[in-house]
This record gives structure tokens, C-alpha cells and sequence, in this order.
């Protein structure tokens, strides 16, 4: 009153927001407006029309790029992974680019191929690894068995 203001009545009752006393739905009784009407229904599960929800593939894996680029396409736009290996030092032995939608552990094996340590003296270079330290995207079943078997 201080300002010259009046005071506001309260909106809520025991944790419900009514419209206000004239309008009152009544205990335990809430009233929704049309969700069709308003405002709201912009923002009510955002989605694009109907007719374009689910555009179907046109070809069986069409693709725009060739396989030998390292791009591919996502949701955010053009995106390329870079699998490297390295020694235990952080020294890279071998780098391996392939499309962003490309799945990691398809490039594990080419990866690991790829490394050629050559040696102080005469002789081959070294190519396998002591141990393999990777991510949670290179533990498929095939590439635990492909280690085993190469040793």
C-alpha cells in the first residue's frame, strides 16, 4: 500500500492454480483448455507436417559421395571421424579417416593393419601390437576374436 498499490489475491489454493475466485473449478477439478486452441499448440510436441514426417530412401543405399571420401552426412550437417592409433607414448602409428555415419568398430581392423613401427636395426617392420587400449565402440565380439587369433 506503500506505492499506492493494491494488494494482488492469492492465485494458489493447497498447490493448485485456479483461474481465480469468480471462475473456480471447484475442489480436486482441473479444466483444460482446448488444446487446439491458443498459443500452446505451437510448442506442444514440435514436429514437422504430416506429409513429410517419414520421407522414404529413393535406391537401396543412395548415396551422394563416393566411398573413398571421408565425409558423411548426420543431422548436424557434413561430419568425418578420425580413428588413430597411437603408441604408448602418444606417438601416432596409423590414421584412418571414414565418414562420419560410419560405425568405429568397421575400421578397426583396417586401422590396425595400417601400423608399420620400423625397427632401430635390419629387419621387418614391427605391425602388431603389444596391447590394444580402444574405446567402448571397438568392443564388438568380432574384433575381441579377430585379436585373439592375430595375437
Amino acid at each position: 500500500m506503500e506505492v499506492g498499490l493494491h494488494p494482488l489475491p492469492p492465485l494458489c489454493h493447497r498447490r493448485r492454480v485456479h483461474p481465480g475466485p469468480a471462475t473456480d473449478p471447484g475442489p480436486g477439478r482441473c479444466r483444460r483448455r482446448h488444446r487446439l486452441a491458443g498459443p500452446d499448440r505451437l510448442h506442444y510436441r514440435p514436429r514437422p507436417p504430416a506429409r513429410r514426417r517419414h520421407r522414404p530412401k529413393r535406391g537401396k543405399h543412395r548415396t551422394d559421395e563416393p566411398d573413398d571420401h571421408a565425409l558423411g552426412r548426420s543431422r548436424g550437417g557434413l561430419t568425418t571421424k578420425i580413428h588413430l592409433a597411437c603408441d604408448g607414448r602418444g606417438r601416432p602409428l596409423a590414421v584412418l579417416l571414414t565418414p562420419g555415419q560410419r560405425h568405429d568398430s568397421i575400421c578397426a581392423r583396417p586401422l590396425l593393419e595400417r601400423i608399420r613401427v620400423p625397427r632401430t636395426g635390419l629387419g621387418r617392420p614391427r605391425c602388431r601390437p603389444g596391447h590394444v587400449i580402444a574405446d567402448k565402440a571397438y568392443s564388438s565380439r568380432g574384433f575381441r576374436a579377430y585379436l585373439r587369433k592375430r595375437g
